[in-house]
């Protein structure tokens, strides 16, 4: 399957769930693009899809953190390396592989801490731009 594969059957089935108020694909922050965000419990989540590449998904996921509460990487199935488990910890960034699961396309393998980097006018923005492409606004 192909990176966009995985981005669109995630969002078919968050498009569906009564928990998350919105969901969208392509979403700007600051000059980069979350490939998916959703809100839940006024908390935005968003997810950088990488099939490989850890290096480059863990850079865009820190600058993700300016304008989202929470940050994750989202790769197929995977053992990853130790060093790569850490620093991805210590970024406060979270790691999920691909489920298959019909509920919860998401199988969590590193918790994400809250962000401390968020500035609000970019949260706004990350906002206002789920609002707009589920027509809310």
């Amino acid at each position: 399957m192909k990176e966009k594969d995985y981005l669109d059957n995630a969002y078919q089935i968050l498009s569906k769930r009564e928990d998350i108020l919105y969901v969208s694909t392509e979403v700007p922050i600051l000059g980069r693009y979350a490939d998916l965000a959703f809100i839940k419990e006024n908390e935005i989540y968003t997810f950088e899809f990488k099939l490989n590449n850890c290096k480059k998904a863990l850079i865009q996921s820190k600058d993700h953190m300016l304008g989202a509460d929470f940050c994750y990487i989202c790769m197929p199935k995977r053992n990853f390396n130790n060093s790569f488990l850490e620093e991805v910890s210590e970024a406060g960034i979270g790691l999920c592989i691909i489920n298959q699961d019909k509920e919860w396309p998401f199988e969590e393998i590193v918790k994400p801490k809250k962000s401390v980097r968020k500035f609000k006018f970019a949260w706004e923005n990350t906002l206002k731009h789920c609002l707009r492409k589920c027509n809310v606004i």
